[in-house]
């Protein structure tokens, strides 16, 4: 009998653009149950164009595999949905500045605190601490502050299209989260 590697395994997407969703759609992939939290219409990452049959094509491809749920976490019973979608969850994907995060009470203290066993996997430019933590960062920004953008063979500064540091961020955090929610679910299954 086949089993998914990470059957029986909750996620909780929080993302937005690129890396987080990415990663929400890669652990789903693997056979995680993912629910993305979207905001009520219009969920600004659905109607980002290009559109193939009157769906927007980048949406599609970040969030193939997930269920959605819709509804505004800023407002006191958003915020009471949330915690109650985190407690049913093993992995929470977030990629919002850190004021958005401490608004929201995604904070690694506060989370933790209630969901000991919690896998939290906030993707944020700059880190959670040290000198540029507040900053907002997007792939762009990434490849100019990095020098990426300069190394690039003509001479000029150039944007590379292919949002390479949103992938590659990706990739080490969907390493990072799955690993240890293997062990989650053996636990889960009474192996462990």
């Amino acid at each position: 009998m086949h089993t998914s590697l990470l059957a029986g395994i909750r996620v909780l997407d929080l993302g937005r653009f690129i890396a987080a969703p990415y990663a929400g759609q890669l652990l789903a992939d693997l056979g995680a149950e993912v629910v993305r939290v979207e905001r009520p219409r219009p969920e600004p990452d659905r109607e980002r164009g290009p559109y193939l049959d009157g769906k927007s094509i980048y949406f599609v491809t970040l969030n193939r595999g997930k269920r959605s749920v819709a509804f505004d976490m800023f407002s006191a019973a958003g915020r009471e949905l949330l915690d109650a979608l985190i407690g049913q969850a093993d992995i929470v994907i977030q990629n919002y500045s850190p004021a958005v995060a401490r608004d929201l009470g995604l904070t690694k203290e506060r989370l933790l605190a209630m969901y000991p066993r919690l896998i939290l996997l906030s993707i944020t430019g700059y880190g959670a601490d040290g000198p540029d933590a507040e900053r907002v960062a997007f792939d762009g920004l990434a490849q100019a502050r990095s020098g990426a953008m300069a190394c690039n063979g003509t001479g000029q500064p150039f944007l590379n299209h292919l949002p390479y540091v949103d992938f590659s961020t990706l990739s080490m955090a969907v390493s990072a989260s799955w690993l240890p929610s293997m062990s989650v679910n053996a636990r889960a299954r009474g192996s462990a």
